[in-house]
């Protein structure tokens, strides 16, 4: 009688692992979750100053082609609405010019760029074109000359901290009957190089 008793609560005690199947499996545990660092935009908007060095190439109807550099200041203003930025900026420079023939020297007394400039965000790096109004006033020998003409190019600015930048840019100057000289007309490539802070 004992023995049938412990004979009946060992199949009593098996009945549920044979009623069920196999034990069911351990759920898996959750995937861990990654997280993706967010990158931080840059913001090119609002104002700014800097320093300017410019190389000079040129070709004028009187004295044949000329180089010589000018440096200054600038200073601007723009907006950045994402990828697009948008701004204005003026220039004052002054400098040298040396004439091949026949040689002489010719002093920039004044070279005033104002333009507008669009250029393309690129994060830490500003590409844009720019265009605008230009003004050059020359002293050639303690006589002086000048006349206005447009200008156009394009350059490249890099975000080295969050105030300062480096800059290159190429810009083409034209001016049409210089001094009032019919035909008389003068056309100017600068290669220029810039450091600029911003507020």
């Amino acid at each position: 009688m004992y023995k049938t008793l412990l004979a009946s609560a060992a199949i009593l005690a098996a009945a549920p692992a044979f009623a069920g199947g196999t034990a069911p499996a351990p759920a898996p545990a959750p995937a861990p979750v990654i997280v993706t660092p967010t990158s931080v935009g840059v913001d090119w908007s609002g104002p700014y100053i800097g320093l300017q060095y410019d190389m000079i190439d040129g070709s004028a109807v009187v004295g044949g082609g000329f180089d010589g550099d000018a440096f200054g200041l600038f200073g601007g203003y723009r907006h950045d609405f994402g990828r697009f930025v948008l701004g204005g900026e003026i220039d004052y420079m002054v400098g040298s010019l040396d004439f091949a023939v026949p040689p002489f020297n010719v002093d920039v007394d004044g070279l005033l760029r104002v333009g507008i400039e669009a250029g393309y965000d690129a994060g830490r790096t500003l590409i844009y074109g720019t265009l605008g109004y230009v003004d050059l006033d020359l002293n050639i020998g303690g006589i002086s000359i000048g006349d206005d003409g447009f200008f156009y190019g394009i350059g490249i600015d890099y975000l080295v901290t969050d105030n300062i930048t480096l800059g290159a840019e190429i810009l083409r100057h034209e001016f049409s009957n210089f001094a009032g000289v019919a035909g008389s007309n003068l056309d100017v490539t600068t290669f220029g190089i810039n450091i600029a802070y911003r507020f």
